[in-house]
């Protein structure tokens, strides 16, 4: 394969990425107050990822040098948020969460032709790897309008900051000195709409995306 090593997202890079997410919060009995309120549990996501990259920083030689495709990844961990509304149904919303790779796999293919033409084969083994090792972490921070908001549904409207960071690795028990890394980082400005069932049985909140629909720009690497 053409890429093994470990790499860094650049802008040469294309990356389209679906979540389902699914999440289960243990929430405070209470606000802290009237205008502020934190939330923190345990988080899950199955996600289906897509890589390629070209041949070289113009995108060409050729436009698609090598695809990933992990399909899907299974992940764990926690998540934390706090909630502050500065003004009426104004809503400002910092969140963090990390979570750890247990179970997934993904595929490598390699191409010397334009548009996925003129397949490379691999010189050793095949292109479906294991990728049951790696992590997520993400951090955002956002202000947000409800458009509707009950005891069941919520949807709302917003624009912000998001920073996130995915590692995946490629393994084979056939090749146990394979330990290839993918090391993305993105830093975006979004504007979102997004809907959420929810319903608290108790103290324990349940909470599920319907959901979320962004339009998000990547800032440049500093910011």
């Amino acid at each position: 394969m053409k890429l093994r090593k470990t790499i860094t997202a650049m802008l040469t890079m294309a990356l389209s990425a679906g979540i389902i997410n699914d999440s289960l919060a243990q929430s405070f009995p209470n606000p802290i107050s009237n205008n502020l309120s934190i939330t923190a549990g345990a988080e899950y996501q199955k996600t289906n990822f897509r890589w390629s990259i070209a041949g070289n920083e113009e995108g060409k030689d050729p436009n698609i040098l090598s695809e990933l495709i992990y399909n899907p990844i299974h992940s764990a961990g926690f998540n934390i948020a706090a909630a502050y509304k500065p003004y009426q149904k104004l809503l400002l919303t910092a969140s963090f969460s990390r979570l750890q790779t247990y179970k997934g796999s993904a595929t490598d293919i390699d191409y010397n032709g334009d548009n996925r033409t003129d397949y490379t084969p691999p010189s050793v083994g095949d292109t479906l790897f294991n990728s049951n090792k790696g992590n997520m972490l993400q951090y955002a921070i956002s202000l947000s309008y409800p458009l509707l908001e009950n005891h069941l549904l919520e949807i709302n409207a917003g624009a912000g900051y998001q920073f996130s960071k995915e590692l995946f690795y490629l393994r084979d028990e056939e090749m146990p000195d394979l330990n290839t890394t993918y090391d993305a980082k993105w830093r975006s400005a979004r504007i979102f709409v997004n809907g959420t069932l929810k319903f608290t049985p108790g103290y324990i909140s349940h909470q599920k995306s319907l959901f979320n629909q962004e339009f998000m720009m990547r800032l440049p690497t500093g910011i």
